[in-house]
């Protein structure tokens, strides 16, 4: 019991950086923008990223969010690399 309540502790605390922080929170009013109706934009502007290598080798993957949620098919171990590509595609179109 002492193990599931640790373990449960630590993915709750996971969780919590990676999607209840201000970074990835919507703006509420953006005058309905189209980008929040697409489904990759809202995967980048609802999740976050947290910790690098180290904070992947610790969580499998669970710190990087916007990659967790945007190739679920993906081993954890590449994320870090894709993390890179996403960032600078995000970049280039102007998502924060």
């Amino acid at each position: 019991v002492g193990f599931t309540a640790c373990q449960g502790m630590v993915l709750a605390c996971t969780f919590a950086v990676s999607h209840n922080v201000k970074e990835a929170k919507v703006v509420e009013d953006t005058g309905g923008e189209a980008w929040e109706r697409d489904w990759g934009v809202q995967q980048l502007v609802t999740s976050a990223d947290w910790g690098g290598k180290i904070g992947n080798f610790f969580t499998g993957g669970l710190n990087l969010q916007v990659e967790h949620h945007l190739f679920p098919a993906i081993c954890f171990v590449h994320y870090p690399a894709i993390a890179k590509i996403v960032q600078e595609e995000a970049a280039k179109l102007n998502i924060p």
